[in-house]
């Protein structure tokens, strides 16, 4: 739970920082731009009705190489990108090579 009090901490504590809304399918940025990514439930079809194997691929896309994905997906189903590696069968750490 988040309390509103924390929101005033953080908002006081990244006054500088920048959000930018997009459609995870489009993300704005370029090619291998991120060391990490993070995301939680964004693959839960109860949730969201995107394309999840586009969302993938656009994930993967933004990693640079060697990069991280860690996320909470349940992906049953979504084949992973070529250049996209499960490191442990038994988590959501995805590694683009």
């Amino acid at each position: 739970m988040v309390l509103m009090r924390d929101l005033g901490v953080a908002k006081s504590l990244f006054k500088e920082s920048l959000q930018i809304r997009a459609r995870i399918e489009q993300m704005p940025f370029a090619d291998d731009t991120f060391d990490v990514i993070f995301s939680d439930n964004v693959f839960d079809n109860s949730v969201y009705s995107q394309d999840q194997e586009l969302m993938l691929k656009e994930i993967t896309r933004v990693l640079k190489h060697r990069g991280v994905y860690v996320g909470g997906i349940s992906r049953k189903g979504i084949p992973l990108p070529k250049n996209l590696q499960q490191i442990s069968p038994t988590s959501s750490l995805l590694r683009k090579i």
